[in-house]
């Protein structure tokens, strides 16, 4: 006997698996195609309540996050104020090297006067430019110890040799400290 497909069937226990087979696929078929649209609906409800959620959660880290830099700001303002009034710039300098190392959000702080002038301004790239600048002015000391080590060792020996080298750091790291206090 042939089906309608043109393969042999075979025996009845071939026949049975191939309608049993046929079967679950046409029922796991039809569930799916049944079930699925109402499962993705669900999902993309499911979805845009989360995104709802997200949103308002980050809204309110947001929140949060700059009414704790608004009470950071009004606690400094009033710090400086009275550093102002003193007339002391050091204590002025002071209050916003704290402030900008403890807050990050903020780079530059200021105080203005009445006509839309500077009074007082500090940033944290000049601070940045500042210890960046010192850095590579110590570095000439560096250098400069291990060239007359370099040059001395073998001529004068071991205590001569470091001995005249720690003396050219000290002069070489002496004079970057001149620079950087002229400079400023």
């Amino acid at each position: 006997m042939l089906p309608a497909l043109g393969l042999p069937l075979g025996t009845l226990r071939r026949r049975l698996f191939l309608l049993l087979a046929a079967t679950s696929v046409v029922g796991i078929v039809g569930v799916n195609l049944i079930w699925l649209p109402g499962a993705v609906r669900d999902v993309h409800a499911a979805r845009s309540e989360l995104q709802l959620v997200a949103v308002g959660g980050v809204r309110d880290q947001i929140d949060l996050f700059l009414a704790d830099k608004e009470e950071a700001l009004t606690t400094v303002a009033q710090l400086f104020r009275a550093a102002v009034i003193d007339g002391d710039p050091k204590s002025v300098a002071i209050v916003g090297q704290r402030f900008l190392a403890r807050e990050r959000a903020f780079e530059e702080i200021g105080v203005f006067e009445p006509p839309r002038t500077w009074r007082y301004r500090l940033s944290r790239r000049e601070v940045a430019v500042r210890v960046l600048r010192g850095l590579l002015l110590g570095l000439f000391a560096f250098a400069g110890f291990f060239f007359v080590l370099a040059l001395l060792i073998e001529r004068a020996g071991i205590a001569p040799a470091f001995a005249a080298a720690i003396a050219v750091a000290l002069v070489l790291q002496a004079g970057a400290l001149w620079a950087m206090r002229r400079a400023c």
